[in-house]
C-alpha cells in the first residue's frame, strides 16, 4: 500500500486558488471539511518541486480541526483511496517506510512542525 496525504492538481476554473483546491481534495479523498487552514510555505511561495525531472510543484496545507463533511466531494473517476487515520507515531512510521509519496513526506514533515511550534505536539 503507498501513502498519500489528500492532493490534488490545481485548476482555477474548478479551485479559485490554492487553498480552494486544498479544500475540495480533503472533501473529495478525506471526506472532511472546514478547520483551520495553515499554509505551510507562506503566501507567495513558487512552492516545491516534486521531483528533479518535472516542472511540476506542490503546495503543502494543513488543515487544523476538521469535521466529517456534511456532503464529501466526489473522487475523480481514476482514483481509488482508501482512508486511514493515523495518529502521530503511525504517520511518522508512513513517513519513513517508503511507502508514502515525497510530498506528503514533505507535508507531513512541516505539518508537524507547524504543530509543535503552535504546542499541539510534545
Amino acid at each position: 500500500m503507498m501513502y498519500s496525504l489528500p492532493a490534488g492538481s490545481f485548476d482555477k476554473k474548478r479551485h479559485g486558488d490554492y487553498a480552494g483546491c486544498a479544500c475540495a481534495e480533503l472533501s473529495e479523498e478525506a471526506q472532511l471539511e472546514g478547520g483551520e487552514w495553515v499554509h505551510l510555505l507562506g503566501p507567495g511561495h513558487q512552492g516545491i518541486a516534486e521531483v528533479k525531472w518535472c516542472a511540476n510543484r506542490f503546495t503543502p496545507f494543513l488543515c487544523i480541526g476538521p469535521s466529517p463533511a456534511a456532503k464529501a466531494g466526489k473522487m475523480d473517476a481514476e482514483e481509488f483511496i482508501e482512508v486511514h487515520r493515523l495518529g502521530i507515531p503511525d504517520l511518522r512510521e508512513a513517513m519513513r517506510s517508503g511507502n508514502m509519496l515525497l510530498p506528503s513526506v514533505t507535508t507531513a514533515y512541516l505539518a508537524l512542525e507547524e504543530l509543535q511550534k503552535r504546542g499541539y505536539l510534545v
